[in-house]
């Protein structure tokens, strides 16, 4: 006995080319997936004054396509320490959504995280280097939310000065979001 099917004529060539592999719609992306990057550098160089958190002025925009999604957070600022004795720098990472009241979301909890220890102040001392910061962030909303980064030195006397992107060092702000 012989069966015949019949069915419509197809060109797969012509199917595939239909297909616009360039942008897959955001709500068809499994999660894990990045949906987005942002990302920002600075060689704006800053020296600490004053007593408090400083703003570096580096900050991201980011407008997160779902609300449920994890914001992951990656900053690499570069900084100098000099001085006569003991010194260090703490960074914090504050965001404001829709222009609104900031709010911490990473506060170290001193402003010596990265510290150079002298056991004395009678030869003064020089320190640079890159800090790697990572933070994450889930906040809830689709409107566009504003991560800004601090810093603060641990003192201020003993001839002691904190730099932030010091001689045009490059420093680094990468914000993913990634689809939960």
């Amino acid at each position: 006995m012989t069966v015949r099917a019949n069915k419509p004529a197809s060109n797969i060539r012509e199917k595939l080319k239909e297909l616009d592999y360039a942008h897959v719609p955001y709500e068809k992306m499994p999660a894990g997936s990045v949906v987005q990057h942002k990302f920002k550098t600075t060689t704006v160089a800053l020296t600490y004054s004053g007593s408090s958190m400083m703003y570096t002025g580096m900050n991201v925009e980011i407008a997160p396509k779902f609300a449920s999604s994890l914001l992951a957070i990656q900053v690499a600022p570069q900084f100098r320490m000099s001085g006569n004795y003991d010194f260090g720098i703490g960074f914090k990472i504050n965001k404001s959504v829709a222009g609104g009241t900031e709010t911490s979301i990473l506060t170290p909890a001193t402003n010596y995280e990265h510290y150079f220890y002298d056991s004395d102040s009678t030869v003064g001392a020089d320190f640079r280097g890159r800090a790697t910061i990572l933070a994450h962030d889930y906040p809830e909303t689709t409107e566009t939310v504003n991560y800004k980064i601090y810093f603060q030195a641990y003192r201020t006397d003993y001839g002691s000065v904190t730099k932030f992107c010091d001689n045009n060092n490059r420093s680094f702000m990468h914000i993913w979001e990634i689809r939960q």
